[in-house]
């Protein structure tokens, strides 16, 4: 996909007063980067499908563990507004292809994963004054669950308003909340150990 993009718009802090346009929100080779993480969703939320099955709260709906929320985190963090066409785009085949949701289910899906999450990033952005952020630990951890909170409310403001059942009650929002949390934790300490047995695998090549 070429060299990697800055997170949303240039590099470093901005003034407090200045508004990132549009334009910044853009990376470079936005279609590239918008259907790698569409791709990446698709995965990531079979393998949740696939590992935990047993933990799900509503069917094909909210999971105790929940890894694509993993990949909307760091597709903000990575390629700003086309990280978050790839989620609308991911979430929309997601819904139609696997879980088999009708037309108006699935684009009411999209909408409120994608909403939730960019309003979580937009938010952060004014609070700290910048036109991007610095993919670190303490700033994935305050995506993370500032997101958390902002997708429940989404789903359950979305799904109560195209009348799915009685939308979510108060218990499945805060357990929605925590499937995103643990699948944000399960996913980064995964990454961190992937990382480090290759780090290692590369200094015992070159000790060889």
């Amino acid at each position: 996909m070429g060299r990697g993009a800055p997170p949303l718009g240039p590099q470093g802090p901005t003034p407090s007063n200045s508004v990132a346009s549009w334009e910044d929100w853009w990376p470079e080779k936005p279609m590239a980067w918008a259907v790698g993480f569409a791709v990446f969703y698709f995965l990531a939320y079979w393998l949740t499908d696939f590992i935990t099955e047993l933990s799900e709260v509503i069917p094909d709906r909210v999971s105790l563990i929940y890894i694509p929320a993993f990949v909307r985190v760091v597709s903000v963090l990575v390629a700003g507004l086309a990280g978050l066409v790839g989620i609308f785009i991911g979430t929309l085949g997601v819904s139609i292809l696997y879980v088999g949701d009708p037309a108006h289910l699935a684009l009411a899906n999209a909408t409120a994963s994608t909403a939730g999450i960019g309003l979580s990033y937009w938010l952060m952005l004014k609070a700290m004054g910048r036109s991007s952020l610095p993919l670190n630990l303490p700033v994935l951890v305050l995506l993370t669950v500032l997101y958390s909170t902002f997708n429940a409310m989404t789903h359950g403001l979305v799904w109560d308003l195209i009348g799915m059942g009685d939308g979510l009650s108060t218990t499945e929002l805060a357990l929605m909340m925590i499937g995103d949390l643990t699948g944000v934790v399960l996913m980064y300490f995964i990454l961190r150990l992937g990382i480090r047995y290759v780090r290692r695998a590369r200094r015992s090549e070159e000790q060889a």
